[in-house]
């Protein structure tokens, strides 16, 4: 996926807040899923919410106002009842910008933790 960095997404010196990598990261994994035939709104109508439980980061490279990036998307892991999603972001020029991890955990409607549904689980395999 490609974006820019905006000047809503920065802090007073222009540079990319460190909690706005993961609303990054989140656009990013709504596109990756919608490329897997999965789109964000399947979830809902399937009765499958995946909330994030986990994250961390690491910063490379200041992003600021205006940089032009990349944000690579891919599945670290399918368990049996969540998946990790990993995320690089490069600038226009290639300099590696930060790395990102991301684990969703599998609920129900009903809160109850429930097994990665098997079309969600083959959305995210890698094609072979």
């Amino acid at each position: 996926m490609h974006t820019a960095i905006s000047l809503a997404e920065t802090d007073a010196a222009g540079v990319l807040f460190f909690g706005r990598l993961f609303e990054l990261a989140q656009r990013a994994f709504e596109h990756h899923c919608a490329g897997c035939g999965f789109p964000i709104t399947r979830f809902w109508s399937e009765g499958v919410l995946a909330p994030v439980v986990h994250v961390e980061a690491d910063y490379r490279a200041a992003l600021r106002v205006g940089d032009a990036i990349a944000i690579e998307t891919g599945v670290e892991a399918v368990g049996d009842t969540s998946f990790r999603m990993a995320y690089v972001f490069r600038k226009h020029d290639g300099t590696l910008a930060a790395e990102a991890l991301v684990v969703h955990a599998c609920i129900g409607r009903d809160g109850r933790s429930i097994s990665v549904p098997p079309a969600l689980r083959a959305a995210l395999s890698p094609r072979g």
